[in-house]
């Protein structure tokens, strides 16, 4: 299509032409009627494809782990729990041939102004604590018992509260960890069903006042072992058949792009997405969302950015709608059509911060529905 439509500028550059007096084509001179090459221009029109099945939400992460804050609690719609690994990897010989005697978990206050507590569990992650596909805490393999508390003979309900930086954890437990260097991690779990509030602590990213475990030994020395991985576990409480965006569960939605009554030879001039937005669900100010061409194995996985408008920044102010030009990948789409794998939208910068967005699927009313304008060109056609 490029190679035709160069040949066509070189031939106009070069003729001299007789004047006419028909109107010029809506593509331009180049195609006007009579034209050197002998073509007819297509004809422009419009068009609209509604996406009425096949959208779905899918999740990437549900591990909050660059935030400058780690969180427990329930909050709005999350419930939020603490993951923690520490790195043993400075553990001597010398530490390991010894008994432990006691372990603290130094934890910095993010927030001092709200003293307030309630009842956690520290849990042994049996698997390596990594990005999980699910936001549901069996994702995260626990231990089927707590760990205990030796300060508090041996209970596994613990209070946790911002104004307590330090929490004993069982010497046998963590012995192991240093000896056999089996350390997954630790998972800090909400115990109050009836909470409505989240704490927070600082976070490696932090620098100063990152989690470190302190562990004593059975000839009176001490060892600091540094954090290795640290994050926040994001549940979702309120599972939602709209389509969702969202961070802390880093939560993408799919949208299937039929294109297969449009000729393959046919331009396209424009392309635009209109998806309308749930009202009020945007729970954080100003925010970034993209929208990608998925490759063919994963809905995760970007090819490519849909186009030059591929980035909207939709500020605090509320909205009905929110556009995407998306004209350069649907012009592939349409010319190539094993390229259309659909399209996938999600916030920017994820991985930052606790945030959702809602916007109606397929199911929605007539004019609610995700639709995509075209404007487009048949393709000329040579007498």
């Amino acid at each position: 299509m490029m190679l035709r439509w160069c040949v066509r500028v070189l031939l106009a550059t070069l003729a001299v032409t007789g004047c006419s007096s028909d109107p010029d084509s809506p593509l331009g001179t180049d195609f006007a009627d009579g034209g050197l090459i002998g073509s007819d221009p297509g004809t422009v029109f419009q068009d609209t494809v509604t996406i009425t099945f096949g959208d779905s939400n899918f999740v990437t992460s549900a591990v909050l782990s660059a935030a400058n804050k780690i969180t427990v609690g329930r909050l709005g719609d999350t419930e939020t729990a603490m993951l923690l690994r520490f790195n043993f990897s400075n553990a001597t010989a010398e530490d390991k041939a010894k008994q432990v005697t006691d372990a603290f978990l130094s934890l910095s206050p993010d927030d001092m102004s709200d003293n307030d507590s309630f009842n956690v569990q520290f849990i042994s992650m049996l698997d390596s604590l990594s990005n999980t596909l699910s936001d549901t805490l069996t994702s995260l393999n626990l231990a089927a018992t707590a760990i205990p508390d030796p300060g508090n003979s041996g209970a596994v309900d613990r209070t946790m509260s911002v104004g307590s930086t330090f929490y004993r954890l069982e010497p046998d437990s963590v012995e192991t960890w240093i000896f056999n260097e089996g350390h997954n991690g630790i998972a800090i779990v909400l115990m109050d069903a009836t909470t409505a509030k989240e704490l927070s602590w600082k976070s490696k990213e932090q620098g100063a006042g990152k989690p470190f475990l302190r562990v004593v030994f059975n000839d009176a020395t001490e060892t600091r072992y540094q954090i290795g991985n640290d994050g926040t576990f994001v549940t979702l409480l309120n599972p939602s058949s709209n389509l969702r965006i969202s961070d802390g569960v880093r939560g993408r939605f799919f949208l299937p792009i039929d294109l297969s009554g449009f000729d393959t030879r046919s331009i396209v001039h424009d392309a635009i997405l209109t998806l309308s937005v749930l009202p009020g669900s945007f729970t954080v100010g100003d925010q970034s969302v993209l929208i990608y061409a998925p490759t063919e194995t994963s809905l995760a996985a970007s090819r490519r950015l849909a186009g030059a408008g591929s980035v909207v920044t939709i500020d605090g102010t509320p909205k009905t709608v929110v556009r995407f030009r998306v004209r350069e990948v649907i012009e592939e789409f349409i010319a190539s059509p094993s390229t259309n794998h659909g399209l996938v939208v999600r916030f920017t910068l994820e991985n930052s911060q606790i945030r959702q967005a809602e916007f109606f699927n397929s199911t929605a009313a007539p004019g609610l529905k995700p639709f995509l304008s075209l404007t487009l060109s048949d393709a000329p056609t040579f007498p």
